[in-house]
């Protein structure tokens, strides 16, 4: 473990994971190169991959709390923090292929912080946009600021839901686990790609936020995806419907 080298942590990269991150293209280009260097220095540091996703979970949980309740500068570093999340939800799962170590607990608490965190990351940006009070769309918000909540609320709702939805796909159709929910024509895997680049909390959704926050138009960042998610689950129900028929 001391001769370890970034190298032998990329090499352990298998080919069927890189294959799913190539669909998400932030992920396999930015965040999985990042988080070979910091699987290195946890690896150093002697943690287990389940104690990174625990850490990770703590990141992100706070990260959400500070763009709710906090400033400009709180805001920044909230999602500092989340995007921290972010690229170490990939170095829990590159230190468990390396060490070849996997476990239930250690599966559970990972789907564990990804459910918390689609939960929480909309419902933050909603209380955010509310304490701050500086709305793009004064027409709605000036006269009922608290349908900014609603709309927080919503789009994490549906958000979940999808993911709920996906899950009991896998229950009833274990035998399409390697396909998916989506069907394979060029509509749905265009579909596919564009939800999982837009859509997933690890995606370029963390750019767009960002971006929200520094100029301002949090309001719209949470307007657009209370549609883009409840447009999701649509899909998504659809597709579990026609299945299950």
């Amino acid at each position: 473990m001391d001769k370890i080298t970034i190298k032998d942590i990329k090499n352990s990269y298998s080919t069927e994971k890189k294959n799913q991150d190539k669909t998400d293209l932030l992920v396999y280009y930015i965040v999985r190169p990042i988080s070979f260097y910091f699987t290195w220095i946890f690896l150093k540091l002697k943690f287990t991959a389940t104690q990174v996703t625990v850490f990770s979970i703590v990141l992100g949980v706070l990260g959400c709390l500070l763009i709710a309740i906090g400033g400009f500068r709180g805001k920044i570093f909230g999602w500092i923090l989340i995007f921290s999340w972010v690229i170490l939800d990939c170095v829990d799962g590159n230190m468990a292929r390396f060490e070849n170590k996997s476990s239930n607990f250690g599966a559970f608490i990972d789907a564990f912080g990804g459910y918390s965190m689609y939960a929480l990351v909309f419902v933050s940006l909603g209380i955010g946009a509310f304490n701050g009070q500086q709305f793009n769309f004064p027409v709605i918000f000036d006269h009922y600021p608290e349908l900014i909540l609603i709309f927080g609320f919503w789009a994490s709702m549906t958000a979940i839901f999808s993911r709920l939805i996906y899950q009991k796909f896998l229950n009833l159709f274990p035998e399409d686990r390697s396909e998916g929910i989506t069907p394979k024509d060029n509509t749905g895997s265009l579909l596919l790609l564009l939800g999982q680049n837009f859509a997933g909390i690890q995606s370029f959704l963390q750019v767009f936020m960002i971006i929200a926050i520094i100029f301002e138009i949090i309001d719209v960042f949470v307007l657009a995806y209370s549609l883009v998610n409840t447009l999701v689950l649509i899909y998504s129900l659809r597709n579990v419907l026609t299945k299950a028929q």
